[in-house]
């Protein structure tokens, strides 16, 4: 997975396992398989132990494997910080909603990952985890700790720029989808700015209003 992108060689392998409403990516585990099969098979030959003297028999030397728990990855210090955060404050269901619903490729999917476990090369863990340089400080705003939080919105050099094209961008596809609901003409290429105002005479519900005059969207 990591040859071929789909996996960041410093995130988090416990995430792999977690199904994806909980925010992990759902894959299978090979031993977990294992297990879950011998479970099965002592299943059947419990059920079938009164008319199979052999299945019995095999009962009497069956050994109990012990099941080791994977660790939890939102109990670890450096991945599970997002988690941390958000769960006080957020639905976990919707913020893990873009697990199950959204078709990205597997290195963006990955690349988002490790950018809410902190796994990306900052300043911050090339100085507190890795130890390669002294200073952890923002390279743009030398303020605060270079961390991904602090990239993605506390960065003070890229709030009155980065973060703003950010927004607009956002509110872009909100304004496409918008235009697109009510019938509203829009620009064809994703680059173009839409207009401030757009309107048509299709009335905004159905029928007309009270005065009589169609409404305008």
């Amino acid at each position: 997975m990591t040859l071929h992108r789909g996996f960041h060689p410093k995130s988090c392998t416990c995430r792999l396992y977690v199904c994806r409403k909980e925010g992990g990516r759902d894959l299978q585990s090979v031993y977990g398989s294992i297990r879950d099969e011998e479970a099965k098979l002592k299943s059947y030959c419990q059920e079938r132990t009164e008319m199979d003297p052999l299945l019995r028999e095999s009962l009497w030397h069956w050994k109990e494997v012990q099941v080791v728990e994977s660790e939890d990855w939102r109990t670890k210090k450096l991945y599970g910080e997002y988690h941390k955060q958000i769960e006080t404050v957020a639905d976990l269901e919707m913020s893990y909603r873009w697990l199950r619903t959204l078709s990205f490729n597997d290195n963006t999917e990955a690349l988002i990952m490790a950018a809410q476990e902190q796994a990306l090369n900052t300043r911050s863990i090339q100085a507190s985890i890795y130890r390669t340089i002294e200073d952890g400080r923002c390279r743009l705003c030398k303020q605060s700790s270079e961390t991904v939080q602090h990239i993605v919105s506390g960065c003070s050099q890229l709030a009155s720029k980065g973060y703003t094209e950010r927004h607009n961008q956002v509110a872009n596809i909100l304004h496409r989808a918008i235009c697109e609901w009510y019938g509203l003409s829009q620009p064809t290429e994703w680059w173009e700015l839409p207009g401030k105002v757009i309107e048509n005479d299709l009335p905004k519900f159905s029928g007309t209003s009270t005065s009589g005059q169609t409404s305008r969207q």
